[in-house]
């Protein structure tokens, strides 16, 4: 009976099982690789985000028209961070701050995906060091673990670097956002201290009373013709009667009673200007406070990235440093097995050699 159809349909069968569950296995290793490169890939649009916005992102001057003539509310998505952002021309502050919270959110979300990915790598070592190899494939499987774990090392250290620089542009963006609101607070007469304002006031109303004082001296009567009285004393040296005293005295009290300079719609004006800027003020500083805050938890960020990726670097210059030793090793135990066998030769042409001596040995004597 011949069933050699049947012998060659199952060898296809366990053929086509087999092909399929080793790419299976390889698409399950490959899914490390692949979060590798999404999380390249979101750093790589966070910096583009970041220098396309930096423009409007630093013109505070059209902040309050960007206010007034945004029409429709931009969304910050952090899987398309350019989606919505490639045309803007100004920024209010609140886009600012959340252009500044949504980023930080992105960092921290890459950084702990980052170091899920150095988790899992530990992870596969362990397991792969647990279970160990038998001694006749210990030496290609040694050389692919180490290619393997140099490689995936050089990505954490890329990824890692990656986000120091975003984390960097973003501070350098937000510190150069401050400089430029201290500055413009600064030329418009809002970075004043209190002493400064009150010195200020006092100049105001010194300058104010001055320019009353000469008006008043402009607008009075020729200066009277020096008299003097039945005792020949001229008028200006005569005693002052109570009554003239009381009419200087109460001269003295309206010059120096600077309200009644101003008009009633004067003063309502100065007083509305004094809230108009005090509100700035209050605006200026809860942005700077915020901006500042913001600041320090990006800084705080960097510095926790920098420490990393030293860490990181440490680690790769570590595994290369074995790499190094086990290529040595590797080298002198294929040495070894060349030496191995160079010995195997000899002993084998020596036994060949015994055999045939004994061979002829036992000839010579099986004649006699």
């Amino acid at each position: 009976m011949d069933r050699s159809r049947e012998f060659r349909e199952c060898v296809k069968a366990r053929q086509g099982a087999v092909a399929s569950k080793g790419k299976q296995k390889a698409e399950v290793e490959d899914v490390w690789t692949r979060e590798a490169t999404r999380i390249a890939a979101q750093l790589k649009d966070l910096i583009a985000f970041l220098a396309g916005i930096r423009r409007a992102y630093l013109d505070l001057s059209q902040s309050h028209s960007a206010v007034a003539s945004s029409s429709t509310s931009r969304s910050f998505d952090p899987k398309r961070p350019n989606a919505t952002w490639d045309s803007v021309k100004h920024l209010s502050d609140r886009e600012r701050d959340e252009i500044d919270y949504q980023t930080q959110l992105s960092l921290k979300t890459c950084r702990e995906q980052i170091r899920e990915l150095e988790n899992a790598e530990a992870l596969r070592k362990t397991n792969e060091s647990k279970q160990g190899m038998p001694g006749w494939r210990a030496k290609g499987a040694t050389q692919a673990k180490e290619q393997l774990a140099a490689h995936r090392a050089a990505i954490t250290l890329f990824l890692n670097k990656r986000l120091t620089h975003v984390s960097t542009l973003q501070k350098n963006q937000q510190e150069a956002r401050i400089k430029r609101s201290l500055e413009r607070s600064a030329a418009s007469g809002l970075g004043l201290s209190p002493a400064g304002l009150a010195v200020l006031g006092e100049k105001m109303a010194s300058q104010s009373q001055s320019d009353w004082r000469a008006g008043k001296q402009r607008d009075a009567a020729p200066a009277p013709v020096l008299s003097s009285d039945a005792n020949g004393v001229p008028a200006m040296y005569a005693p002052v009667k109570s009554g003239t005293v009381q009419g200087l005295l109460e001269e003295e009290d309206e010059e120096e009673d600077i309200d009644q300079l101003l008009t009633q719609e004067q003063i309502q004006l100065f007083e509305s200007e004094a809230s108009n800027m005090l509100r700035a003020t209050q605006d200026q500083l809860a942005s700077l406070r915020h901006a500042e805050s913001s600041l320090l938890e990006i800084s705080a960020l960097q510095s926790e990235l920098v420490v990393h990726l030293t860490q990181q670097s440490e680690l790769t210059d570590r595994l290369y440093e074995d790499a190094i030793i086990v290529s040595d090793r590797v080298e002198q135990g294929n040495k070894q097995l060349q030496k191995a066998k160079e010995r195997n030769r000899e002993s084998r042409i020596w036994l060949l050699i015994f055999l045939l001596g004994a061979s002829l040995t036992l000839l010579f004597l099986d004649s006699f």
